[in-house]
């Protein structure tokens, strides 16, 4: 006989925040294989639990051995049998799906024939609720769409929570704003939001001074990027900028990251006429007035974008805004505000709406509350958004004229008029009576307004430029700066310390600088009281320069004894280079003491200054050879390193500015042009030399020069530029032996001491002394084709002897020639016409005379 069971289950639970009990209800009815139950009879019954499918693995088992009724009815718990396979507690109902396979024994053994399995449903899974462990249903309140529990703790991977919510694990928040590298932040009254991680974000609003100030002299254009279209707006998040082109029909994705050189990353189809563009996370929201949309594109692959969903809004949508899970959009044909879910970006719903006028032209949204601006009913709108399914009116502000967009910055909005040609802050810290605090007139034709920190930023359309304007003051805003920009900007965003800007005239997006970096300042952290702050500013700034005014800097010490102390072990070294090739370098160490170099080997020189207990100048190019030297005696050699004197030179030496750099002076010799002091500081003659002077290879650096005197191996010329002789001095011009000129020459070949007049002289222009032979001649010079022409006129042998006309005197004086007493002549000469021996005459020629006339 094959019996079966007709098998139903209950569980005996109301709900499942009731106490779960570790089992549930099984009831069946045992019949034999005619169909007639089996009354009163003790039977065999197995439970086996399979996981996935019917035939799955079995993760628990357990037997029963019950005995049935008058009817063959049995009642039994499963998980309160004898335990085979597994334990119930430690089954996972969360990981199902599973079967109970039920198995009988009519004889009461343990042989069990299977009867079939079935999926268990929900009661069964009451017990995954068992990690609340609630004492009974009373500690949770059903409210409206909300369930609360007063005073107790949830917990989350926990069966002992610690806080009011405990959750032990990992969790995932997925609000639409979620993206890379972002954190999860709380504003002053607790409520969470994903945020681009920041210095604000790590140490709190407040903490951290701006890394710009309010120098708007830095205001111009960073860079620009052409477009080729006709862009229409602008929105930026993290390193990209989102343009939407009204003739291209597409939305522009631009790499913002260098913002002197943006370039386009991708870009996606919209439609026709794509009017407004926002982002929020990974997705950018674009309106069409001609395809009368909302399309979302997932712009997570910023190379890549693609479209993900789309709505259709109806009239002609001009204007998008976005916050958490909705967008806010609103319809010029339709008259209203439209708020549109997209958590779902495939697939975004309409929730609610609300007709708000004739002509909405700008929508922006704060917290609660939504702001639009009206051309036609010329006011400005506060809607209620905290229902999004029934966003309702809270207040309104009559603004006139004709309001073109609007900015919405903590408790004020920010609206730009064309025909009043102002800028409007108005307060709307109580939303159901916004109040105007203050006007500035700013252009004849605003058209975008955006707000960042203290200042608001208009384009105007009329005069193409961007103005700059302070809005610290709600009540009395004033303009900072403005600068031209194209010539019919459009839109504007700002993010950081730029504003990026779209003109439909010049086709393009411009990254405007806006202010100067702030001084830089160290942030500093209080462990005791938890507070941040600034280190005390030491670096100032100013325009494009960095200085420190009062305080020494150390390199390589904490204790710098100068304003700037450069330190090392072995050699500290200051370089200013161009490459590794092109440099110059200040460089102290303790062998060579200051060095001083400069290297360009792309013109292969490399001068260098070595200043030690001597100083070595080098100049020249590849082994740069030393050329000067001052040695620590104060002797100064050029072209020697060993100098001996007060200056030693080896080589020519010109000196004056008609000599020097124009006229070579003779090999080892020396040429001046005024006067010269060495050892003195008030030379009052051509040359006044207090101590030796040395000059020639072979007497500077080995040969000591006489006290006060002077060496000089080579010719040496004294106010002339070519001396001819050994010392050639002179007063006049003299260009060399074929004239003559002024002056004094001492020759060394044939000893002669010249004596010169100047070439206009008729009779002798040269007289010179001259040794010859054993004596010393004199003799005259007409000019070079007349030489000698009185020669020895004079001679004076060295055994005293003196010739007058001939070099060769045979008595004390002899004389060559004819000799008078003044007034007459003597035809024949001799000694005994001028000269006594007997006596001694005392009155010269005249004595003589009359004692023996002639």
């Amino acid at each position: 006989m094959r019996p079966y069971a007709l098998l139903t289950f209950l569980l005996l639970g109301t709900s499942l925040l009731a106490q779960t009990p570790e089992a549930f209800n099984y009831q069946g009815v045992a019949r034999d294989a005619g169909g007639d139950a089996l009354a009163n009879t003790a039977i065999g019954v197995q439970f086996q639990l399979h996981q996935g499918t019917a035939v799955g693995t079995v993760v628990y088992s357990e037997t029963h051995s019950p005995t049935t009724n008058d009817l063959g009815l049995f009642s039994l718990e499963v998980g309160n049998g004898t335990p085979g396979t597994g334990t119930f507690a430690a089954i996972d109902w969360s990981a199902g799906p599973y079967f109970l396979e039920v198995g009988m024994d009519p004889a009461g053994g343990s042989s069990y024939t299977s009867v079939g399995a079935q999926q268990l449903l929900s009661v069964p899974y009451a017990l995954h609720a068992k990690t609340a462990e609630m004492a009974d249903d009373g500690d949770w309140v059903l409210s409206g769409d909300t369930v609360h529990s007063n005073g107790r703790r949830v917990g989350i991977g926990t069966t002992t929570p610690s806080q009011d919510l405990d959750v032990e694990g990992t969790f995932q928040l997925k609000d639409g704003t979620q993206a890379d590298k972002k954190i999860l932040t709380s504003d002053a009254e607790g409520n969470a939001s994903w945020q681009e991680l920041g210095a604000e974000s790590l140490f709190g609003a407040g903490n951290l001074p701006p890394a710009y100030g309010n120098d708007i002299s830095c205001l111009s254009t960073a860079g620009s990027l052409s477009l080729a279209s006709s862009p229409r707006s602008v929105a930026v998040s993290g390193n990209y900028a989102y343009v939407v082109d009204f003739f291209s029909d597409d939305l522009k994705v631009i790499d913002i990251s260098d913002p002197a050189a943006p370039v386009l990353a991708g870009s996606v189809g919209i439609g026709p006429l794509p009017f407004s563009v926002a982002v929020s996370g990974n997705y950018a929201y674009v309106v069409d007035i001609n395809s009368d949309d909302l399309k979302v594109v997932n712009i997570s692959i910023p190379g890549n974008p693609v479209i993900s969903g789309s709505l259709g809004v109806g009239g002609s949508p001009v204007s998008v805004a976005i916050s958490g899970n909705y967008a806010y959009v609103v319809d010029t044909d339709s008259k209203d505000l439209k708020v549109i879910d997209i958590s779902n970006p495939a697939s975004p719903t309409q929730s609610g709406g609300l007709g708000i006028g004739f002509f909405p032209s700008s929508v922006a949204v704060s917290g609660n509350y939504a702001y639009v601006v009206d051309l036609n009913s010329e006011d400005l709108k506060v809607i209620d958004i905290t229902n999004p399914a029934a966003p309702a009116l809270a207040g309104s502000l009559g603004l006139g004229a004709n309001p073109r967009s609007v900015a919405v910055s903590g408790s004020y909005a920010y609206v730009v008029d064309d025909v009043s040609e102002d800028l409007k802050v108005i307060d709307i810290s109580d939303p159901a009576s916004p109040t105007l605090s203050g006007s500035l007139g700013i252009g004849p034709l605003p058209f975008a307004v955006a707000v960042s920190g203290t200042h608001a930023y208009v384009v105007d359309q009329l005069w193409d430029d961007l103005e700059v304007i302070d809005i610290s003051n709600p009540a009395a805003p004033t303009l900072a700066s403005s600068l031209s920009i194209g010539t019919e900007p459009i839109a504007v965003a700002v993010s950081g310390n730029y504003a990026y800007i779209v003109d439909t005239g010049t086709d393009d997006l411009r990254v405007i600088e806006l202010f100067c970096p702030a001084e830089q300042q160290q942030v500093i952290y209080d462990p005791a009281t938890g507070s941040f702050g600034s280190a005390p500013q030491i670096w100032q700034t100013s325009g494009d320069s960095v200085y420190v005014a009062d305080q020494r800097v150390g390199i390589g010490t904490t204790a710098p004894s100068a304003q700037l102390d450069v330190r090392d072990a072995s050699a500290s070294e200051l370089r200013l280079s161009l490459s590794s090739t092109h440099w110059s370098k200040l460089r102290f160490s303790s062998t060579e003491g200051l060095r001083i170099e400069a290297k360009n080997e792309g013109v292969e020189f490399r001068p260098m200054l070595l200043i030690g207990s001597e100083v070595k100048f080098y100049s020249g190019l590849g082994s740069t050879p030393e050329r000067m030297r001052l040695a620590s005696n104060g002797f100064l050699g050029i072209g020697t390193n060993s100098p001996a004197n007060r200056l030693d030179v080896e080589g020519g030496l010109a000196v004056g500015a008609s000599y020097s750099g124009t006229n070579p002076a003779p090999t080892n010799g020396v040429i001046i042009e005024g006067n010269v002091g060495i050892g003195t500081s008030s030379p009052a003659n051509r040359l006044d030399v207090e101590g030796g002077m040395a000059v020639g290879a072979s007497y500077s650096g080995s040969s000591p020069a006489p006290a006060n005197g002077a060496i000089v191996q080579g010719s040496v010329g004294i106010g002339t530029t070519a001396p001819e002789y050994t010392l050639h001095i002179s007063n006049g011009a003299n260009t060399g032996s074929g004239s003559f000129g002024r002056g004094l020459k001492i020759t060394d070949v044939t000893p002669r001491i010249y004596f010169e007049e100047s070439d206009a002289a008729v009779n002798e222009k040269l007289m010179f002394l001259e040794k010859i032979e054993d004596g010393i001649s004199f003799s005259s010079v007409i000019d070079n084709a007349t030489l000698f022409r009185n020669q020895h006129i004079l001679f004076v042998k060295g055994s005293g002897s003196v010739g007058v006309g001939t070099k060769a005197p045979t008595a004390k004086l002899s004389v060559n020639g004819t000799a008078n007493n003044s007034t007459g002549s003597w035809g024949v000469f001799s000694d005994a016409r001028i000269k006594t021996v007997q006596r001694e005459f005392t009155d010269g020629l005249s004595v003589i005379d009359r004692m023996r006339p002639v």
